[in-house]
């Protein structure tokens, strides 16, 4: 468990530039049937909670929610409610634990990938469900939904030119 301190951080806002990664993100979620809604009047009641990001199936299909904030917030949390799209779903605490510590993790190096620092973000959150103990099992899913998310996110006119 973290301590009130450690808490805080966890909670912390990232702040700064995604390098303009946002877009291609909600692009990437909508090649997959997603819905990205990140306006705070449709996903204030759902993530009243305090939760900064959720991805939740509807009748109408599967929606990432997303809370308004920093691109940078934005894209961590994006990358984060993705990479539970290829995590097994959560039945128990043992399930939160892999799912949770796999989405993070995937966040923290696909933005480490782009030159983007999420850790003081990712490391709480990650030690907040596992103690920052990794399984093989772990850095597997880790190590493939990262190279997929970086191999699959859409090229801008500007990346596609430098080419």
């Amino acid at each position: 468990m973290l301590s009130p301190q450690e808490q805080e951080t966890v909670d912390e806002e990232l702040e700064g530039s995604d390098n303009g990664l946002y877009p291609r993100l909600v692009e990437l979620a909508q090649s997959l049937d997603y819905r990205v809604e990140d306006d705070d009047e449709v996903t204030k009641d759902i993530l009243r909670d305090g939760r900064k990001g959720l991805r939740k199936g509807f009748v109408s299909g599967w929606m990432l929610m997303v809370k308004q904030s920093s691109p940078l917030q934005k894209f961590a949390i994006l990358g984060h409610e993705l990479a539970h799209h290829f995590t097994p779903p959560i039945q128990d605490r043992e399930g939160q634990i892999l799912s949770e510590s796999v989405a993070e993790g995937v966040a923290f190096v696909v933005s480490d990938h782009y030159g983007l620092d999420i850790s003081k973000q990712s490391f709480p959150h990650i030690a907040q469900y596992n103690a920052g103990k990794f399984t093989q099992e772990m850095k597997e899913m880790i190590e493939i939904i990262s190279m997929w998310m970086v191999l699959s996110l859409p090229e801008t006119n500007d990346t596609a030119e430098r080419s």
